[in-house]
């Protein structure tokens, strides 16, 4: 069957935007790569917990995100909810731009409570507001906040402590940073580079950094390693991003 026609049914996205000329010009087959994870959080999904769901396509030129896209399959209307954009583009939800020159954003910051025995979360309280948070909000699992390993130990550096989001789900802690709920995303290893393609393509598109938790941006290649073995920090403010560093440089 022709490839037009199986994706017949499939939507376009709903904000079509122009690809910069220097950017276009790159998108060679050579140079790119994509980086797909067709369903990232796997367990939130068994578990029923479908907004943490989501599919993440990254885009990588010459080992480096440019661009991305996060699709919510179960959040919004029957086409689900999709964040997506490019570095010198901007980044769209739902075609609606989102960042820092977009002004006032209203956003969900929703808590999170444990489930007896299995380590996921419910939510049990949504507040909406305007804008983004204080810098102090960082997006993380919630079983490393007070574990006592690196991360739980460099968040006790900084003061005053910030705010813990526990969340499950790469793509979905990214989001957090990416609309303004959360100022950083804090992973230890464990995660790949499907996971973070693009939301960092995302990030960077917005001004916002991320690298490993030693302050190494990770290179997207094709046939080479695919873990973050160093973890990684995801931020909005690059100022953000260095006072985590230096919490997570002491020993």
């Amino acid at each position: 069957e022709e490839p037009a026609l199986l994706f017949a049914d499939v939507p376009p996205l709903g904000h079509p935007f122009d690809v910069p000329p220097p950017l276009a010009a790159s998108l060679t087959a050579a140079d790119v790569c994509l980086w797909v994870d067709p369903l990232d959080g796997t367990k939130e999904f068994v578990m029923g917990n479908l907004a943490s769901v989501s599919v993440l396509i990254g885009v990588a030129l010459r080992d480096r995100p440019v661009a991305g896209v996060i699709l919510q399959p179960f959040v919004g209307g029957a086409g689900g909810e999709v964040t997506y954009g490019a570095v010198g583009v901007g980044v769209f939800r739902d075609g609606v731009a989102v960042g820092a020159g977009a002004g006032p954003v209203v956003v969900e910051d929703v808590a999170y409570a444990p489930h007896a025995g299995t380590g996921g979360h419910d939510p049990v309280e949504q507040v909406v507001g305007v804008g983004g948070p204080p810098d102090t909000v960082v997006a993380m699992s919630g079983r490393h906040a007070d574990d006592g390993g690196r991360l739980a130990v460099a968040l006790g550096r900084i003061d005053p402590a910030p705010r813990v989001l526990p969340l499950n789900a790469c793509g979905n802690k990214m989001l957090r940073v990416i609309r303004g709920e959360a100022s950083a995303h804090l992973q230890g290893p464990g995660a790949s580079r499907w996971d973070t393609c693009a939301g960092e393509a995302l990030l960077l598109a917005l001004g916002g950094v991320v690298t490993s938790l030693d302050g190494v941006p990770y290179q997207y290649t094709q046939d080479a390693c695919y873990d973050n073995a160093d973890g990684f920090v995801a931020s909005m403010k690059p100022e953000v991003h260095s006072r985590l560093l230096e919490a997570l440089r002491k020993r």
